[in-house]
């Protein structure tokens, strides 16, 4: 078919719905029409869409204009535009993503609301701007910076990782080369956390452990301590445990490299959580009751671990068979 309609309207149609991963919607299709590339007459327009029809390439025209076909034939003409005409194919989607990056609210609340940025980061990695989909509608618009809005307000965890999917080759250990180093170790960390978060547990592995050496790269302590403290979390959940020792303990050093008094406190309390797991209650004692002094130094209304290291140490306690003690913990905790 695409020698069949060499030169012809039909080629240009298919190629147009090539650059869609979706069903091409008529506004999106209205933009492309004033891209000279795909300029013609709506008589010919019509006729070309007619022909496509009755060729079983695309299914009826929607009454709103929506135009579909196969999603192997828009991966074919996608494949096919992308090598036959590149500058055309780029600007053809950087076109797309000013379109869809104007049809949502600055920061959309609902799903609905936000589907028009998902398009517009699909189509603004197609047009090579990996930098700008990620920081400005990615990280800007659609998480909202730390807030994570996607994630922590409407909990659409396959969501993300399909947004974030965009920018590597392959998925998950290698961003695409248009993002800066900062971004790349970011999306690598993020990708991970969806991972986790969706239990797909084993292929979170690779992409954690990749992202905290990428934040050791940068000297980025603080995230660095953090990023292997996740990976000893995900080892021990998985059952490596001397792997999670080693991640942990390495979490603990970079956590004293970046004087961060949070982050000081709390890997210690994963590196003993991993070594209770071991059965060296000894070392994991130890360790808890140093992150405890250190909590009693930097925090002084709150002397106690509380939170995920609090809870670290009631359990290692029930292990050791104190259960009065971890009730009083808890009673103190919650007053």
């Amino acid at each position: 078919y695409e020698k069949l309609f060499q030169n012809k309207p039909e080629l240009a149609v298919l190629r147009m719905l090539g650059l869609f991963d979706r069903p091409a919607d008529a506004g999106a299709v209205a933009v492309l029409r004033k891209l000279p590339f795909f300029e013609m007459p709506d008589t010919k327009w019509k006729l070309a869409l007619h022909a496509l029809h009755e060729a079983r390439l695309i299914y009826e025209v929607a009454k709103d204009g929506e135009i579909d076909c196969h999603p192997l034939i828009r991966e074919h003409f996608a494949d096919e535009f992308a090598k036959s005409h590149r500058g055309t194919f780029k600007k053809a989607h950087s076109w797309l993503y000013e379109h869809y990056s104007a049809q949502a609210p600055k920061l959309p609340d609902t799903l609905k609301e936000m589907t028009p940025l998902f398009y517009a980061v699909y189509h603004g990695c197609k047009a090579g701007l990996h930098e700008e989909a990620c920081g400005e509608v990615y990280h800007d618009r659609i998480l909202r910076g730390r807030e994570a809005y996607l994630i922590h307000k409407l909990g659409v965890f396959g969501v993300n990782l399909s947004l974030l999917a965009n920018f590597f080759e392959p998925p998950w250990t290698k961003p695409v080369s248009g993002l800066k180093p900062n971004y790349q170790a970011w999306v690598i960390n993020t990708a991970a956390f969806a991972l986790r978060a969706l239990g797909r547990l084993a292929e979170a592995v690779e992409p954690t452990k990749a992202g905290a050496e990428r934040r050791v790269d940068l000297q980025d302590w603080r995230n660095a301590a953090a990023s292997f403290s996740n990976l000893s979390e995900l080892q021990l959940t998985l059952g490596a445990v001397s792997d999670a020792i080693a991640s942990a303990r390495q979490s603990v050093e970079l956590a004293d490299k970046s004087r961060d008094a949070f982050q000081r406190r709390g890997k210690r309390t994963a590196l003993a959580d991993a070594l209770h797991q071991s059965g060296d209650l000894a070392s994991a004692t130890r360790l808890l009751a140093e992150a405890e002094k250190m909590q009693a130094e930097d925090v002084p209304q709150y002397p106690i671990l509380a939170s995920v290291g609090g809870y670290r140490y009631c359990d290692l306690l029930l292990a050791e068979g104190a259960p009065a003690e971890a009730l009083r913990r808890a009673k103190e905790t919650i007053r």
